[in-house]
């Protein structure tokens, strides 16, 4: 939010915000957090690691059952484990309630969704 508000104020050429310009504003907010917090996200993730968020992204930013992120994977719901501490420590993911995961960053599935064959070249 903070992100589209500053952009609005910046991109506004009168102190009144239009609609155009809020339409201008979500535009260049998501191209700037696609471009630093989400990449930056994205990239401290290994390999395995971002095929878990790819696999999460189908959930939008709402919680991912790990079953249906085992399923997305092809791996049994036990192999998830590494994958799931090592993400939660690196602070991309948290466990809202038992048996799911979800980003810690809202937008980060929509950023994955729009890059994703950027994203897999750079896996």
């Amino acid at each position: 939010m903070q992100e589209f508000g500053q952009a609005a104020w910046n991109l506004a050429p009168e102190k009144r915000i239009t609609e155009a310009d809020a339409c201008s504003a979500i535009q260049y907010g998501t191209e700037t957090l696609d471009a630093g917090l989400f990449r930056s996200r994205w990239e401290r993730a290994t390999r395995s690691e971002r095929r878990m968020l790819y696999a999460m992204a189908s959930d939008a930013d709402a919680p991912s059952a790990t079953a249906s992120i085992a399923q997305r994977m092809s791996l049994q719901p036990s192999s998830l484990g590494l994958y799931r501490a090592a993400l939660i420590s690196k602070r991309l993911v948290y466990a809202p309630e038992h048996g799911q995961i979800a980003y810690t960053v809202p937008g980060m599935a929509g950023h994955v969704n729009r890059h994703h064959d950027q994203l897999d070249s750079e896996a």
